[in-house]
């Protein structure tokens, strides 16, 4: 058993004084009981010798005293206890100790003193040491500095940043915090369109560095764009990224030439290198880079301390000295801007950086370090101080200086022109309080409540203020402020300080003026408003009775008096009109009024203006619509149709022979937007590059012989271009002398998929409301639009009855109690909205005979908004903003006047007579259609006959268009199916009876207007 035990001993000691750390059993009085050999050979004694001692017997009494303050700790709070001291051997040599003493117990728990285990960690120590003098210099460099993980070898998507040291936040402008940790593409992902992700890849797959130039990194978080990159391999597949910002560099170029040379090697290579000298051998070592910043090569130039001191100049080289012998005195770090003379002979200045690495006792070992070619710089800073002389020049010129205000130091600063505008000298005390009180007591509260709303809101301000200087003269200054904050939080506040002085008397002198010239303006425009009233309220009458003497029966030699007299009449309204609008655009009184409009009937309106004008001097009349343009857009019809008509009036009166010609192009610019081109083309007179430079000038036409053969104002084409401008646009002129004039203008504006109902056919035989005291209920919470529907309403129906709602509730009741025969329904009301009040109605009218038609009236005019009335039962559509055509659309479908029903279908009478606007000129549309319209069938049968359906799909194109603008809506669809057949090569005995009932279509047609 005894035998068995020592064994076990034996063993237990063997493998304690095979562990190189140190180990000792201590009793709880500090008597040491056990311990290893590694113990034995740092008190230098045999392990026999060493049991039944204290630290007392082993160590001095101060550090006796200390290791027994500490067992006493230990043993007290029972607890572990962990330090790390040095310790010297017997021999002299100095260790670290890492020492763990912890409370050592017997089997039954009893204390029976302390166990300690030491460990050298004198090399580790050391190694540390390095590698943080190592970071210090990574961490300080005046060079970013990236390190990026190819975490998959195949894949450069998966590089990963590990580490960016402080520079690179401070190059770029982006926290450090916000790159680690995230990929490549992540924090810059416009660089993998310039191969930056795949080149770092490559440097790891290669092993080989990359220099990169130019990297703009087209970021907004990056403070400046443009870097000088060098990418180099790091071990287990990690790259380094070196980089200087150059943005400055390149700036430069623009401004001074004399560093053309300089800036571009700045932006091909990093100019940092970094150096190495041993203090205690002599040695000093040189990177590569740091070669070529001297211009030397390490063939051809031994690094010494002497060697390298030859290149700096006499006047820079007791500096250098001074300051190195300082830094090794003073142990601190050496940071010194100095000039060197290259081996070319070439001097630049360079920065140099370095740090000491000390050795253990504290003196110093090698001091290691960076060189960095700052002459770019240096000569910026001259360059700016040349500058800065400008711009305290320029600020004088000016007037305008600048301020800085440091909300965490208090201090203020100004510029030197702010101290002459306050009329104080330099020493002037100026914080934030006195600065305030130089401004007018009137105007103290507004700046000083601009600041502090920049403050708050970390907005900048901008202020117009009265101010007194130190001497007592009155001024006008332009102060602004602009907020800088750091981490959330405004810590400055910059801007500048302007004296306006003479401005402000400018302005004013111009406010006088301007009210001065807006006074006669208005009494021009009252003066020419009032004369228009004047004019207009006999010649109404004139035209008035004109139209009723017209209707009665004449002579001919008295009907051919009273033509010239109603054509005078006409012709002076059109000019006072002119006149109105000319005055109306000078004084900026006329605004466009956008609005959905249908394009297609816009153009042949136009066109139709000038038929008979045209027939009459026998013209050809042509309107070239392209195909794909949009039939709905957002544009002021009047106005639009306006300047067509003038452009077409103006190409008829001045050709005498040939063609006149309006062409609209179409191009698509996004989803809702497009560009109409529009373009007037005649075979007239032409006109002179002379005559096109007065050619929009107001009451001038080319010239005098102009005014005295065709007439007019001049005012015409005036006014055309002032509301073309309005549109956003410009007319343009090109023409040549005897043979043509083309006028254009483009006009962008938002395009509508909209579907607007068309007029539909109502067979004579349907029934259908007529005029006789038809009760109409309109739905419509908007006072406005409810007394504009029930003007247009008595207008057209003046024996109805209108009954007012303006909630669904209201409209369900009403409904109710009048069974009126049409409703108006507002979709969006209170209450109730048009949707349900018609959803009600349809409910109750089931069992019911009689069928109120339900008309929508909504601002909501897209095919959804469509789908979702009909769905709730009502009978048809109206998009806001509602016009009489359309009013008079729906009427015409479901309220007709006995003489309608002949005409149903075939001709609307009472829309050609509004578009018209009195009879004589319906009846000359009417004989005109008589003569084109025959022609027109004549040639589309001609056109099937010979098969030629060029013709037939041009001239039935024609005819829809004629057809519609005079109102023939039945006539109009069976032409427009007969383009669409010859469009698609129909075949001919198709086309033939189809040409039939067209044909059948206008002998109807004119036997109405025979009647």
């Amino acid at each position: 058993m005894k035998d068995k035990y020592r064994l076990k001993t034996e063993l237990i000691q063997s493998l304690f004084d095979s562990i190189p750390d140190i180990i000792f059993f201590k009793d709880v009085h500090g008597v040491y009981f056990g311990c290893n050999m590694p113990f034995s050979r740092f008190v230098g004694m045999a392990k026999a010798e060493i049991i039944g001692k204290t630290d007392y017997d082993l160590f001095k009494s101060d550090v006796a005293q200390s290791f027994r303050e500490q067992d006493e700790i230990i043993m007290t709070q029972l607890t572990p206890r962990h330090n790390q001291e040095w310790v010297t051997y017997p021999d002299g040599r100095r260790v670290l100790f890492d020492t763990l003493k912890t409370p050592y117990r017997g089997e039954d728990g009893t204390l029976i003193g302390i166990l300690g285990i030491s460990r050298d960690i004198t090399e580790q120590k050391s190694a540390e040491d390095a590698l943080q003098q190592a970071h210090d210099i990574v961490e300080n460099v005046q060079l970013g500095l990236y390190v990026y993980h190819l975490e998959d070898f195949n894949d450069d998507r998966t590089l990963r940043m590990k580490y960016a040291n402080p520079a690179t936040e401070c190059m770029t402008g982006i926290a450090v915090s916000a790159l680690v940790g995230k990929t490549l593409d992540e924090n810059f992902p416009h660089l993998r369109a310039i191969n930056v992700p795949q080149r770092y890849a490559e440097v790891v797959r290669s092993g080989a560095a990359h220099i990169f130039e130019d990297i703009l990194y087209g970021d907004d978080r990056v403070m400046r764009a443009c870097f000088s990159v060098k990418a180099f391999p790091l071990p287990h597949n990690h790259v380094g990224v070196a980089f200087e910002n150059i943005t400055e560099k390149v700036a430069i170029q623009d401004t001074i030439k004399q560093s053309i040379s300089q800036l571009k090697k700045a932006e091909e290579i990093g100019n940092t290198g970094s150096w190495d000298y041993n203090l205690i051998t002599g040695e000093l070592l040189w990177s590569d880079q740091t070669y070529r910043i001297y211009g030397e090569t390490p063939e051809h130039f031994t690094v010494t301390f002497d060697n390298v001191v030859a290149h700096y100049p006499d006047e820079d080289r007791e500096l250098v000295l001074a300051a190195f012998h300082s830094a090794l005195r003073e142990q601190s770090d050496l940071n010194i801007d100095h000039r060197i003379v290259t081996g070319s002979g070439e001097s630049r200045f360079v920065q140099e950086i370095g740090r000491l690495i000390l050795a253990d006792d504290g003196q110093p070992l090698r001091m290691i370090g960076s060189v960095v070619d700052i002459t770019e710089r240096k000569l910026t800073e001259q360059a700016l101080k040349r500058t800065t002389l400008l711009l305290n020049d320029a600020q004088r010129i000016a007037k305008l200086g600048a301020w800085e205000l440091d909300l965490v130091s208090g201090k203020t600063t100004w510029t030197e022109e702010v101290y002459r505008i306050h009329e104080v000298d330099r020493d002037f005390d100026h914080n934030l309080h006195n600065g305030i009180s130089f401004y007018h007591p009137d105007d103290q509260d507004t700046i000083a409540q601009a600041i502090q709303r920049a403050l708050e809101t970390k907005q900048a301000f901008d202020e117009i203020c009265r101010f007194i200087t130190a001497k007592g003269n009155e001024l006008w200054v332009r102060v602004s402020g602009h907020p800088i904050t750091r981490k959330g939080k405004v810590t400055q506040l910059v801007g500048m300080f302007q004296d306006i002085t003479a401005q402000k008397r400018s302005e004013l002198e111009l406010l006088q003026a301007k009210e001065q010239a807006e006074s006669a303006s208005k009494a021009k425009s009252n003066f020419v408003a009032n004369m228009s009233h004047e004019i207009r309220t006999p010649l109404n009458g004139v035209i008035g009775f004109m139209d009723l003497l017209q209707r009665t029966q004449l002579t001919p030699l008295q009907q051919q008096y009273l033509r010239n007299a109603h054509v005078s009449a006409h012709t002076l309204l059109a000019i006072i009109n002119d006149i109105l609008d000319f005055s109306k655009i000078e004084a900026g009184m006329l605004h466009l009024e956008n609005i959905t409009t249908d394009m297609f009937a816009l153009l042949e309106e136009s066109i139709a203006t000038i038929k008979y004008a045209a027939q009459e001097k026998k013209l050809r009349v042509l309107l070239d619509i392209e195909r794909k343009i949009p039939r709905f857009a957002l544009v002021d019809p009047l106005r639009l149709k306006q300047v067509l008509t003038n452009l077409l009036s103006n190409a008829v009166k001045f050709t005498t022979q040939g063609e006149v010609e309006l062409r609209v192009r179409y191009t698509q610019l996004d989803e809702r937007k497009g560009r109409y081109t529009f373009m007037v083309r005649d075979t007239g007179i032409g006109i002179t590059a002379a005559q096109q430079e007065r050619l929009f000038r107001a009451f001038a036409q080319a010239d005098s012989s102009t005014t005295r053969k065709f007439g007019g104002t001049g005012l015409g084409l005036t006014i055309s271009a002032m509301l073309v401008q309005k549109m956003g646009s410009t007319i343009q002129v090109e023409s040549e002398p005897g043979q043509y004039s083309i006028f254009y203008f483009d006009l962008i504006t938002d395009t509508l998929n909209i579907d607007v109902a068309v007029p539909e056919v109502v067979a004579p035989e349907q029934e259908v409301l007529t005029h006789s005291h038809v009760k109409i209920l309109v739905a419509e919470d908007v006072a406005m639009n409810m007394i504009l529907l029930k003007a247009i309403l008595d207008r057209m129906l003046p024996d109805s009855e209108v009954i007012e709602a303006q909630n669904g509730f209201e409209v369900v009741a009403l409904w109710t109690e009048h069974q009126p025969d049409l409703l108006f329904m507002d979709v969006q009301m209170p209450e109730m909205d048009g949707i349900e009040a018609t959803q009600e109605i349809r409910r109750r009218e089931r069992g019911r005979t009689k069928h109120v038609p339900i008309i929508a009236l909504t601002a909501g005019a897209f095919q959804e908004e469509k789908d979702r009335c009909l769905a709730a039962g009502m009978d048809d559509f109206i998009a806001k903003p509602i016009s009489a055509e359309r009013i008079q659309l729906v009427l015409n479908k479901y309220v007709q006047s006995e003489t309608q029903t002949a005409f149903a279908g075939h001709f609307h009478k009472d829309r050609l007579m509004q578009r018209c606007g009195d009879l004589r000129v319906m009846k000359q549309v009417i004989a005109m259609v008589l003569t084109d319209f025959p022609a027109k069938m004549k040639k589309m049968k001609a056109a099937i006959e010979h098969a030629d359906l060029k013709t037939l799909r041009l001239t039935a194109h024609q005819l829809k268009g004629s057809a519609a603008t005079v109102e023939f809506p039945q006539l109009a669809a069976l032409a427009g199916e007969l383009e669409q057949m010859a469009e698609g090569n129909d075949n001919m005995p198709r086309l033939q009876t189809h040409y039939a009932a067209l044909s059948a279509e206008w002998e109807s047609v004119s036997r109405l207007l025979a009647e």
